[in-house]
C-alpha cells in the first residue's frame, strides 16, 4: 500500500485532467501539490437542482474510472474494508459513535460486493458533492482524490451520502474511530 500522499499523486498522474483537477507540479519532499486554478467556493453541493448535480456526480465517476496503472500499487477497496475490523475491535466488538444499523449494512454491503467484484479500476475514494468544483477547463472537476483500486461501484454510497441530513455531525467521527489508539 502506498502512503496517502503517494496514492493522490498517482491517481491526479494516470487521470492527466480530464475529469480531475490538473496536477501541474509537486514536491514529495515538501508535502506541495500546485494544481490548477479552480472556482472557489462553487461546489457541485451548491446547485439547487439535485437531480443534475447527481448526473454530473455520476459522469464524473464514470470518467474517472480506468484500468489502475499497471506499476502503481493503490490502497485496494478490500483493505479499506479492513476500517470495519478495526471499528469492531477499538470498541470491543460495539461501533463506538457509529450507529449499529449502519455500521452492520456496512459490513453486508462489503461482504457481498468483495465476493462479487468486478475487474478493478482507479476509484477517487473520496468523491462526493463537496470534492466536484467548477473550472474554466470544463464545468465541474474532481479534487482531493485518495486514490484506490477497486469495485467500481464500491464508492457510490460516499458520493451521495453526503447529501443525507444529518451527515456533517456524523461525519466528524469518521476519522478518529478507525484509527488504532495509541
Amino acid at each position: 500500500m502506498v502512503p496517502s500522499s503517494l496514492a493522490k499523486i498517482e491517481a491526479l498522474q494516470a487521470w492527466s485532467g480530464g475529469a480531475a483537477v490538473r496536477l501541474m507540479d509537486f514536491s514529495i519532499d515538501l508535502g506541495a501539490l500546485l494544481l490548477e486554478r479552480l472556482t472557489p467556493r462553487r461546489t457541485l453541493a451548491s446547485l439547487d437542482h439535485d437531480e443534475h448535480a447527481t448526473r454530473v456526480a455520476a459522469q464524473i465517476m464514470r470518467e474517472l474510472w480506468q484500468p489502475p496503472p499497471s506499476n502503481s500499487a493503490f490502497p485496494t477497496t478490500a483493505q479499506w474494508a479492513d476500517g470495519l475490523r478495526r471499528l469492531r475491535t477499538r470498541f470491543d466488538g460495539g461501533t463506538g459513535p457509529f450507529p449499529r444499523a449502519l455500521v452492520e449494512i456496512a459490513e453486508l454491503l462489503f461482504r457481498e460486493l468483495l465476493a462479487s467484484s468486478e475487474a478493478p479500476v482507479l476509484l477517487h475514494g473520496d468523491l462526493h458533492h463537496f470534492n466536484i468544483l467548477s473550472s474554466d477547463r470544463r464545468p465541474w472537476v474532481a479534487i482531493d482524490p485518495k486514490g484506490l483500486s477497486g469495485e467500481p461501484l464500491t464508492k457510490l454510497a460516499r458520493c451521495y451520502v453526503t447529501r443525507m441530513p444529518g451527515f456533517r455531525q456524523m461525519s466528524g467521527f469518521s476519522a478518529g474511530a478507525l484509527v488504532s489508539p495509541r
